[in-house]
């Protein structure tokens, strides 16, 4: 797939976030990368060769405190050949993008596993 769409995949992703959530978005970069490395993989317990198809590294939200200025930006990465790879269709990658997308932002809030599962069903159910 051209980097061009899978990018096109992740704005539509972003531009879905609610607004009462998207509004509170600062200092966060989102990047596409191909693959994760070791590095990325074990900080989040995996191995190589595990499947990992995005990755919020920083701060979240909650626990940033008065301090918390003059700091690089977090970052979540989407991992563009781990996703085209499990998904057998544009339209597959499309929905992987934008559930991955949604997963790292709640890392971002600050939300736990059962937060973010509902989360996500939330905007699921929102879509249609």
């Amino acid at each position: 797939m051209d980097i061009e769409v899978f990018n096109q995949f992740v704005d539509q992703a972003l531009e879905g976030v609610p607004e009462s959530l998207s509004s509170h978005i600062e200092n966060l970069n989102i990047i596409v990368d191909s693959f994760p490395d070791e590095d990325q993989l074990f900080s989040v317990g995996l191995q190589p060769g595990d499947t990992l198809f995005g990755l919020y590294q920083g701060v979240p939200l909650p626990l940033r405190g008065g301090n918390y200025s003059l700091v690089l930006p977090d970052v979540i990465t989407i991992y563009k050949d781990v996703i085209e790879a499990e998904c057998g269709s544009d339209l597959e990658v499309r929905e992987q993008v934008r559930k991955t997308v949604i997963h790292e932002l709640g890392h971002y809030f600050g939300f736990n596993d059962d937060e973010l599962y509902a989360l996500e069903k939330g905007w699921n159910q929102a879509r249609r």
